[in-house]
């Protein structure tokens, strides 16, 4: 009987997948989101939790296998957008606060698995409609798409405020860090930050030869734009 249930499951996600249209990698991808949801429509997984559902692998390859993870997510919500058709849905982005000790926690993505609930009427429909069922099940799925949201690009001015936040919260770490080998912890600073005067020294002279050649072309420009004034008041007083 268990065999029955399982060749039912995999026949019925192959035939799915292939009348969807995936590629390989993105087929793989959701067989995974199918095993880290546990059969819940809402459920929180991250990158790392699918290497190792994809993978099977905790060892010097994670780094790599989460880049692939990150394309192959990429990928799949690429073809969303194109298909207008929603299988995995994100809910909230994987973010990180930083903590009262100065350290970090991260909360994972959440997402809503918008094919799930197909996908179990499909396993519990009569064998012999599959074709058909699978055609009203993506019917149902297109029915349900949501457009993503467009970011509103921050403004410049609370990018600076991050970065100069991000800033301390480095220092800071540069100091316990050197503490914590056994090392002048202020001298470690410093040299931070003798590293950073002289980069800030190296930008600024990029940024003044920029002003200054800017300056140049903007007065060049002007004096262009002066004779051709002149030149055209020469035509003008010759035609009368």
């Amino acid at each position: 009987m268990m065999e029955n249930v399982n060749t039912r499951y995999e026949v019925v996600l192959s035939e799915l997948l292939k009348k969807l249209g995936l590629k390989p990698n993105q087929c793989q991808l959701i067989r995974a989101f199918i095993t880290a949801s546990k059969g819940e429509s809402r459920f929180e997984v991250s990158r790392t939790d699918l290497a190792y559902i994809l993978f099977n692998d905790n060892s010097t390859k994670l780094k790599a296998n989460k880049e692939k993870v990150s394309y192959w997510l990429e990928t799949l919500q690429k073809w969303q957008e194109k298909n207008s058709l929603e299988l995995i849905r994100i809910v909230e982005k994987g973010s990180r606060e930083e903590t009262d000790n100065g350290r970090f926690a991260y909360h994972k993505p959440k997402y809503e698995f918008v094919m799930l609930g197909e996908f179990l009427m499909l396993l519990n429909s009569e064998q012999g409609n599959l074709e058909a069922d699978l055609e009203s099940a993506i019917s149902r799925l297109t029915g349900q798409y949501q457009p993503s949201e467009r970011t509103t690009p921050y403004h410049p001015r609370h990018l600076r405020k991050k970065a100069k936040k991000t800033i301390f919260t480095l220092l800071k770490s540069i100091f316990e860090y050197s503490v914590q080998v056994e090392e002048n912890p202020v001298a470690s600073c410093q040299d931070v930050l003798n590293d950073a005067w002289g980069k800030l020294n190296a930008m600024e002279g990029e940024w003044s030869e920029q002003q200054n050649r800017e300056k140049r072309i903007a007065e060049f420009e002007a004096l262009l734009n002066e004779n051709e004034a002149v030149e055209d008041e020469r035509e003008l007083a010759l035609r009368f």
